[in-house]
């Protein structure tokens, strides 16, 4: 894991956002960096390896979301930089599914 998904995982461990997440989740075909099965949220956080990647990353999603999962994507530099705001959009994101 990057630090930023090192750091995320942290909060999410703690139940920080109000739904259990799981780490590296193995779902139709892909692997999620964290994904909440009880609300069907998918959480990614993109850092280097994903420059150049927009198009496959906005299919990927698009697939998701033909299964009822929504995909929030976050920066190495968001959750670096501002966690708190990070933590604050999960936990609304976690709200609007239940």
């Amino acid at each position: 894991m990057t630090l930023a998904e090192q750091v995320l995982w942290r909060e999410l461990r703690r139940k920080q956002v109000g739904a259990p997440f799981r780490r590296q989740a193995p779902l139709s075909g892909f692997v999620l960096d964290f994904y909440a099965p009880s609300v069907r949220l998918a959480v990614e956080v993109d850092g280097p390896a994903h420059h150049g990647t927009h198009a496959r990353d906005q299919l990927r999603d698009a697939l998701l979301a033909t299964q009822g999962i929504e995909v929030l994507r976050f920066t190495n530099e968001e959750v670096l930089l501002d966690l708190k705001l990070v933590v604050h959009k999960l936990r609304n994101a976690v709200l609007d599914r239940t």
